[in-house]
């Protein structure tokens, strides 16, 4: 990592740890670098922040490569000699694996994702969940960890039995294939239908309650009856998951295999004290800041939480040991897990602090929250072949010559990265105004505009006609104060890898990637970067190729699939 020679001076002379000694770069008007703060350590030390940051600066003076350093009020801001500045862009030509972490060396987690409903579709906040899960796998996976895909399919409950219960009734034994539709949009049509009959027929309610009883008793034609309509609706689902380019799970877990089993741990519990007996006969936990929470009802049938229980062990019991058990789920969610992680250390399970829930926030649309049941849901399929039948209409605007496939393929990606884009660049648990337009737009914040930065790099070296990008320890005749800040960005760049995978948050990860792509767009449209001087040509070549290969590992991370062309 380029910066730690630095942090470990930063670290001695401010008591704090290398991974706080954080360098960002200064502002622009700064003629600097890199800066890193110091204000926090100073506190913590009872010391003013400008002596602080002056006893800092000098010492990194003394470090090799540092051509100078500046104390600016709790600020250092550094600046370094040529070839330190520039020796990212030598090791990026050179080693593809630069800002690749060693942090989860010999460590395996598992991040639980996607979890979607065998009754119906996937809409777009099934698409931010897999998208999340999918960046965060990746991530882990560049920084050391073996990372377990893991995904649970909800295929059992009342919500099935509905959609079973419509289709016996008004299905008429008609099929997927007959009805010209997926499987998970035939299936959940019926469970939609089902909800309008149910407003005229409030007895439908009790028959689907039946139906659910007799799928618990193991009933052979109910249960029958419902693997057709699970099947149809996996089918559908996996062929929304090829459309948009996930790599496979690792281990599929199934509800319906699982459903009682956390029943005989729930009575272990209740042995060691852990749960206790209510009045009404139900089992219930007490948990600190939470009351009294059920583990089984009354009538000895297990809740969600008995299902987890079973399932957070049997997680363990697979593929443990385990750094860290990952739940990516709404943050609505997050009192359950609360509790479940509760219950868990409770039972005396000393795995129970490596479980952690990653909520996420809703994607609104209009200012709507999104509802299945009704069907008014944004359909993931729609979503993508949207933005996809949009995009195709730029490249056929932009490249007419063409040949279909090509533009087929130019669509689906640039379409994914503008949907992964916008789902993955604010933080987590806020909220996502949706705009499908915007979110295709070549100029701003988008996924598409990366693309586009990056596509200009690999122009630049198809332009150079051969010429391999090399670095020259010599300085060019000229050096921009804009190269110089390219090159402190990609400085930064194994700070920003490691700094999302210790957080799993990927809002100033994009935010780092955006910033470099606006800065090497500047910089391509101020200066020529081929044309000039032997040594200037070849020094603004590797820097751009330096710069495209770093965009390249971050959209990559974040699942997206860069294009050499746009």
């Amino acid at each position: 990592m380029k910066t730690d020679k630095y942090k470990t001076i930063v670290a001695e002379e401010t008591g704090c740890t290398q991974a706080e000694a954080t360098f960002e770069l200064p502002p622009q008007s700064e003629p600097a670098d890199l800066a890193i703060s110091v204000f926090r350590q100073a506190k913590a030390k009872g010391m003013p922040p400008p002596e602080l940051a002056k006893r800092t600066a000098d010492a990194l003076k003394k470090a090799q490569g540092v051509a100078d350093a500046v104390a600016v009020a709790g600020y250092v801001n550094i600046t370094l000699d040529y070839e330190h500045l520039f020796e990212s862009v030598k090791q990026i030509l050179e080693e593809p694996s630069f800002g690749v972490s060693q942090l989860g060396r010999g460590k395996r987690v598992m991040v639980e994702f996607f979890s979607p409903n065998t009754n119906k579709p996937l809409h777009v906040g099934h698409l931010r969940n897999l998208f999340t899960g999918e960046a965060v796998s990746n991530l882990l996976e560049y920084c050391g960890y073996e990372v377990v895909r893991a995904n649970l399919y909800n295929d059992r409950g009342i919500h099935i039995s509905k959609a079973q219960l419509a289709y016996s009734k008004w299905g008429k034994s008609s099929t997927p294939a007959e009805a010209g539709k997926k499987g998970d949009h035939f299936v959940g049509d019926y469970y939609v239908l089902f909800s309008s009959k149910a407003e005229q027929d409030p007895d439908l309610e009790e028959e689907a309650q039946r139906i659910l009883r007799l799928w618990e008793a193991d009933d052979q034609r109910t249960r029958a009856d419902w693997k057709v309509l699970r099947d149809w609706v996996i089918q559908g689902v996996q062929e929304t998951l090829s459309l948009v380019n996930t790599k496979p799970f690792d281990v599929n877990y199934w509800e319906s295999e699982f459903w009682q089993k956390g029943v005989e741990i729930a009575k272990i519990g209740i042995g060691k004290g852990t749960f206790r007996q209510a009045l009404d006969g139900a089992v219930v936990v007490d948990v600190p800041g939470h009351g009294e929470k059920p583990i089984l009802r009354a009538d000895g049938t297990a809740l969600y939480i008995t299902q987890d229980i079973y399932l957070a062990l049997r997680k363990f019991q697979e593929y443990g040991p385990l750094e860290k058990s990952i739940y990516i789920v709404a943050a609505e969610q997050e009192d359950h897990f609360k509790v479940l992680f509760h219950v868990l250390k409770s039972m005396g399970f000393e795995w129970a602090d490596s479980c952690y829930h990653l909520g996420y926030g809703l994607i609104l649309i209009k200012g709507g929250k999104l509802k299945s049941r009704e069907g008014i849901t944004a359909d993931a399929d729609q979503i993508v072949g949207y933005l996809e039948e949009m995009a195709l209409r730029e490249v056929n605007e932009r490249y007419p010559e063409l040949v279909d496939i090509e533009k087929q393929t130019r669509s689906i990606k640039t379409a994914l990265a503008a949907l992964k884009w916008d789902f993955l660049k604010i933080g987590t648990l806020k909220n996502i105004n949706f705009d499908p337009t915007s979110s295709l737009s070549l100029k701003g914040d988008t996924g598409p505009y990366l693309l586009y930065a990056y596509a200009r790099t690999r122009a630049l070296i198809r332009r150079a006609q051969g010429r391999s990008p090399f670095f020259s320890t010599t300085p060019p005749s000229t050096v921009l104060k804009q190269e110089r800040q390219l090159a402190a960005s990609l400085h930064l760049f194994p700070d920003v890898v490691l700094k999302a995978a210790q957080t799993l948050n990927f809002s100033n990860f994009c935010a780092y990637l955006y910033n470099l792509s606006e800065n090497f767009s500047r910089y391509y449209q101020s200066h020529r970067i081929l044309g000039e001087t032997e040594d200037v040509s070849a020094h603004r070549l590797a820097l751009s190729a330096a710069v495209g290969s770093v965009l390249k590992s971050g959209l990559n991370i974040l699942g997206i699939e860069v294009l050499e062309e746009l």
